[in-house]
């Protein structure tokens, strides 16, 4: 399980004294989309696990003027955003090192965890749709309380697509229910 002191082992890849390896991609500046190719902003960093040597985050600067943030940087786990050329650029992460899996949110269509082994496509239930609004994040939130909770990569995603669709079956800005959550979480499991 990772350790709570994760951020003080952070750096820039910038400012860390590590290369990214001949002949493999800088991500940096490639640009980031959102399930429906819509531009979500350009990688302007990616930030470095010291203790492990991989890169863990990508420094996201947005595009436009998305939930009205007041910052253009945004930090995103590595894998979660979807890259162009995301099946190459997740199958090169991996095969190097960087990461052991990558997460990429497909949106409505679910989400895909790829692994040195195997891609697996979490497919979302179908559900009666109230708002979509903080489904992505609610993703993102049941990916990172399954990890904290130790549960294997497979259970993880399963975690998040449950989450952030549970979360489209509330109206307005309302969070999901976890009894929702642990309903859809089953259906993900026994539909991937």
């Amino acid at each position: 399980m990772p350790s709570r002191n994760v951020r003080s082992r952070l750096v820039e890849l910038g400012n860390s004294g590590y290369e990214i390896v001949a002949d493999e991609p800088d991500i940096r500046k490639w640009k980031v989309t959102n399930a429906d190719r819509k531009l979500l902003g350009v990688v302007d960093e990616l930030l470095v696990d010291r203790e492990l040597h991989k890169v863990r985050y990508i420094v996201l600067g947005l595009h436009g003027k998305p939930l009205n943030l007041l910052s253009r940087r945004v930090l995103i786990p590595i894998g979660i955003a979807e890259l162009d050329q995301v099946d190459e650029a997740a199958k090169k992460l991996i095969d190097n090192g960087w990461c052991q899996a990558v997460v990429v949110s497909l949106g409505a269509a679910g989400a895909m965890l790829a692994t040195k082994n195997h891609f697996i496509h979490y497919k979302t239930p179908t559900i009666k749709k109230r708002s979509t609004v903080g489904a992505g994040d609610s993703m993102v939130a049941g990916i990172v309380w399954a990890l904290q909770s130790g549960f294997p990569n497979e259970d993880v995603v399963a975690w998040g697509v449950a989450c952030g669709s549970a979360a489209t079956m509330n109206e307005g800005t309302r969070l999901f229910k976890k009894a929702d959550a642990e309903k859809l979480f089953k259906w993900v499991k026994s539909h991937s």
